[in-house]
């Protein structure tokens, strides 16, 4: 059995799991790493310490789906929408210019339960307080290296963390990249990317060697755009606080 480590328990990280798990079933053991001390990312809610129902989303306030991502990705909102985690948003939100076709979306618990429902649905074993630092390529594997000094073997592991983060890994994701990935990286410096590091063994379903995943393959790939925007591939996930342009692949 393979093991896959996805680094970040966001909304990217979080649906990543969940689709690999649909995929290859028990085929691969999924494991989970975020150096936060609680899932989200971007997506995160937040509650005081104390017994009180208040809550606060600190990153996306609201999913907006377009037609064509509402259709194509039907199943995807149905899931949600069946088991609770998004609800149709009725109210009027100041500032916010409907067009036609789209769909609002709130979530009841919170936008940190959308990242939540797919840990769940994925089976994976979450660690939080996981800070990568490293990733050094032995033999068919690689080693991951964490900022508290030990380690641990991956078949494949998966970065959903923003590229800035990626850039300052040590050890041999650089040797699989060249001159313009990289400067490719550095001009997009506010979008995440998901990078899928090889090799793997012969019929664990992942290809010998390294390939980009690109996130518009995935209807629910989380972006952060150069102005500040947040995106959902499929839909924007807008901030009431935020600027926003329509999402453009890279």
């Amino acid at each position: 059995m393979s093991r896959v480590l996805i680094v970040g328990a966001g909304l990217t990280g979080s649906l990543c799991a969940c689709l690999l798990r649909r995929e290859l079933q028990n085929k691969v053991q999924i494991v989970v790493w975020d150096k936060a001390r609680g899932a989200g990312g971007r997506m995160t809610t937040t509650r005081p310490p104390d017994s009180s129902c208040s809550s606060a989303d600190l990153g996306a306030q609201y999913v907006t789906a377009t037609a064509a991502y509402a259709q194509s990705h039907h199943s995807f909102y149905s899931e949600l929408l069946s088991s609770g985690v998004l609800q149709p948003l009725d109210s009027l939100i100041e500032g916010l210019r409907h067009k036609e076709g789209n769909k609002d979306y709130m979530t009841p618990l919170g936008m940190g339960s959308l990242v939540k429902h797919f840990l769940s649905e994925s089976g994976a074993d979450v660690f939080f307080e996981h800070h990568v630092t490293g990733l050094f390529l032995r033999g068919a594997s690689w080693e991951v290296q964490r900022k508290a000094g030990d380690s641990e073997t991956f078949d494949a592991v998966v970065l959903t963390m923003p590229v800035p983060q990626i850039l300052q890994l040590q050890g041999d994701m650089g040797q699989s990249k060249t001159d313009r990935q990289t400067q490719r990286q550095r001009d997009v410096l506010n979008q995440p990317s998901v990078d899928l590091s090889g090799p793997s063994r012969p019929g664990s379903g992942f290809h010998r060697g390294s390939q980009q995943l690109h996130s518009s393959g995935s209807p629910w790939s989380c972006f952060g755009g150069p102005d500040g925007s947040n995106y959902l591939n499929g839909g924007q996930v807008r901030t009431t606080d935020q600027r926003w342009t329509d999402m453009k692949k890279i």
